[in-house]
């Protein structure tokens, strides 16, 4: 048993230990620091604070599916998320709608339909939103409509048509629409343009 003088010695070591390796073997992650090792074995990127928290991940061009998103819950000051070209079809999300920093989303060429746009509903501090070259029709833009924080919307390159296109009206903070590769017609974006005074709509 070491004397008593030697006590404050061993503290100190151990303190420099902590410093030098965060923790001490065999303690455990907090669940945000396994989210993010969980990211980059996907091969994602993660930005973060000046207090270690994720603010921003890129899962592009990853095998990320909506399983994987799961981990992202923890990550409580994520304000920007990229899936784009990933197996996302959006059922994922159920999970991060608590989520209040999340506020720019890229999932174009994902895998979401309009099935997935519902799951979507609940990310309501979204203000950019990415969904070009995905399989969404006309049917899936009413879960679009709750999204009154949107400053950025893109469709291009999906099925919407003239049809869907009074839905999106109801967006009037929407500072840009895109909707090239579109089925609209000039004659639609007109009207809509009549609608959306603010948005500038580019077909």
């Amino acid at each position: 048993m070491r004397p008593a003088l030697w006590r404050p010695i061993d503290a100190a070591l151990v303190g420099i230990g902590l410093l030098l390796f965060g923790t001490l073997p065999g303690c455990a992650r907090s669940p945000e620091q396994q989210a993010i090792a969980a990211i980059k074995e996907l091969g994602g990127r993660v930005k973060l604070d000046e207090h270690g928290h994720a603010v921003e991940v890129d899962l592009r061009d990853t095998k990320a599916t909506d399983a994987d998103l799961a981990c992202l819950a923890a990550c409580s000051q994520l304000h920007s998320l990229n899936c784009s070209s990933t197996a996302v079809t959006g059922e994922g999300f159920d999970m991060l709608g608590h989520l209040d920093d999340l506020s720019v989303l890229f999932l174009v060429g994902s895998k979401v339909d309009d099935a997935g746009l519902a799951h979507l509903a609940n990310l309501h501090a979204l203000r950019t939103l990415h969904l070009g070259r995905n399989k969404i029709t006309d049917a899936g833009l009413p879960a679009l409509a709750g999204m009154t924080q949107l400053r950025t919307l893109s469709l291009g390159n999906t099925e919407v048509t003239d049809r869907g296109l009074p839905q999106l009206a109801q967006l009037q903070e929407l500072g840009m629409l895109v909707l090239h590769g579109t089925r609209t017609t000039p004659g639609g974006v007109q009207r809509l343009r009549g609608e959306m005074c603010k948005t500038q709509i580019e077909r």
